[in-house]
């Protein structure tokens, strides 16, 4: 996990970006929310500017999350927002630390909870998208552009198709099986689960976030696919979480 950082307060605010994006696909939230806060938006590891590495699990980037927090002196985060697999590493860190946490933001988080065949499935087919992402960056690219915008699409293609294997395996099986960590009553009235109603996730995020989470708000976007209303209406999306 690499961190980038933007601006100079006592108010903190976490991004975490969707699979296969960097910090660069999320970084717009920060021109929405304005100046008053402290932007840390990291790549996730295997991912952007940390590439070589090796994305393993969700609570490996959640330690290495709150081992630079507590490096940092950070003991406050004001916002806690997280993008699809981004979501689950922000549930994560919430879970583990829900005190030091003002609100949490979770969009089009993939709540499954897939049995082994349903895993390597999952896994299949992302190391085979990333071999049509290599013979084809263009398409792929193109497939992207339809919810991130040209440039980001583009770029997570192309970043795609350069990521290790392992990387790309330990990420799908990530989004196909998930942890779903006690939170207290108390706590879950800090968190949102945001959904479009064309999102892939939308189904499984409604029976789970109702089932482990029921006194968290719950957002729907009707006719948005996957982290398509905050990525297209950025400007409307910090003004509903905000």
């Amino acid at each position: 996990m690499k961190f980038f950082e933007k601006g100079d307060s006592d108010k903190c605010v976490v991004v975490l970006h969707p699979m296969l994006a960097d910090h660069g696909s999320v970084v717009e939230l920060a021109r929405f929310m304005g100046d008053g806060y402290r932007y840390i938006i990291p790549d996730l590891s295997g991912h952007g500017a940390d590439m070589d590495t090796t994305f393993i699990s969700v609570k490996d980037e959640a330690d290495r999350l709150i081992n630079y927090l507590e490096q940092q002196n950070i003991f406050k985060i004001d916002y806690l927002i997280g993008f699809s697999m981004g979501a689950l590493v922000a549930l994560e860190v919430f879970s583990r630390r829900p005190e030091m946490v003002g609100k949490v933001v979770l969009e089009g988080a993939p709540l499954f909870n897939y049995g082994p065949l349903f895993r390597w499935i999952a896994k299949k087919s992302y190391l085979n998208m990333q071999k049509k992402a290599s013979s084809d960056t263009a398409l792929m690219a193109e497939e992207f552009a339809k919810t991130f915008g040209k440039a980001t699409g583009e770029k997570m293609a192309s970043d795609f198709s350069k990521m290790k294997p392992e990387t790309v395996a330990n990420c799908a099986i990530a989004c196909a099986k998930v942890s779903f960590p006690k939170i207290a009553d108390e706590h879950q009235k800090k968190m949102i689960f945001r959904y479009g109603d064309k999102d892939g996730n939308y189904k499984a995020g409604t029976k789970y976030t109702f089932r482990y989470y029921r006194d968290a708000e719950f957002t729907i976007e009707r006719g948005y696919g996957h982290c398509e209303f905050a990525m297209k209406r950025t400007d409307k999306f910090v003004s509903e979480i905000l």
